[in-house]
């Protein structure tokens, strides 16, 4: 899936390249505006998960389904973090010495008299010659009355010219500033999402799946790995704090109750047994089980 995507991705650009003759540098800033549309549509259907238990008489979302919300609500815009930043690389910059950039070969490909190396490595999708558009008419009879001068055609492409490629430095650098804004927007709807969680199993297991999503990804470099994690660890700790800080609080104002109860009654004059009822009733909920 990620591979046709990125497909999809270069194909567009390669169609913007060649048809309004726009130089790919120009296609970045539109690759980036379009990719946090894309983001900001996400964001904006992550339902705000429901606290379990009922309100107005209406049965609410249980703890488990609150849980599995936040963790969708994460990986929907984890997923689109990584796949923006990682296919801007697999487009435009090249993965080894001898791994050209996608766009490059495509390029390549189209320019190329003898294809047949370029052609294996490139998906159908990519392969834009005009022997292979005019290969996919109904009839092969309208092929051949072609003359060979439109049969032949090729556009010209200089592969030399900074109109055809992106410099590093340039795609790192849009890169950031795209990846850092959605960081921030991000941090802000994870505070919002894991605020529902009234348990610290349950905020441990959304920091858990989320590691273990990082780790498996292949499309994010380590820095933004790194940067990642390192936000879901804030928003996981704070979360964490705020939960500690309510129970501790819920416990204490439940021993300030017992013991006004317990001293009114000594002041009453009693049984003997007060004092044992009274730690008997003082709470003993984990703070690891939702309230």
């Amino acid at each position: 899936e990620e591979n046709s995507r990125l497909y999809i991705f270069c194909s567009i650009l390669l169609t913007l390249h060649l048809l309004e003759s726009r130089p790919l540098p120009d296609l970045l800033p539109t690759y980036f505006q379009q990719r946090a549309r894309c983001f900001q549509t996400a964001l904006s259907k992550t339902n705000r998960p429901v606290r379990n238990g009922t309100a107005n008489g209406v049965a609410t979302k249980s703890r488990k389904a609150i849980v599995h919300e936040v963790r969708e609500n994460t990986q929907s815009i984890l997923e689109i973090i990584a796949l923006t930043v990682g296919t801007a690389r697999h487009i435009f910059l090249s993965q080894s010495p001898t791994d050209p950039p996608l766009m490059t070969q495509t390029l390549k490909f189209i320019q190329s008299d003898s294809q047949s190396v370029v052609e294996s490595e490139l998906p159908p999708g990519l392969k834009m010659s005009t022997q292979h558009l005019l290969s996919s008419l109904p009839s092969a009879s309208q092929f051949s009355i072609l003359p060979p001068s439109i049969r032949m055609y090729r556009p010209y492409i200089d592969l030399a010219s900074s109109a055809s490629s992106v410099s590093s430095a340039l795609l790192i650098e849009r890169s950031q500033q795209w990846f850092q804004t959605a960081l921030q927007e991000l941090h802000k709807a994870a505070g919002s999402w894991l605020a529902e969680l009234h348990a610290l199993k349950d905020v441990w297991e959304v920091r858990k799946w989320t590691h273990k999503w990082a780790g498996s990804n292949i499309l994010l470099e380590e820095a933004e790995r790194t940067a990642l994690l390192n936000l879901i660890e804030d928003v996981v700790s704070r979360q964490a704090s705020e939960i500690w800080r309510t129970r501790l609080a819920d416990m204490g104002r439940t021993f300030e109750e017992e013991l006004s109860s317990a001293l009114a009654a000594l002041l009453e004059g009693t049984s003997e047994g007060l004092l044992g009822e009274f730690f008997s009733h003082l709470p003993r909920a984990s703070i690891y089980s939702a309230p």
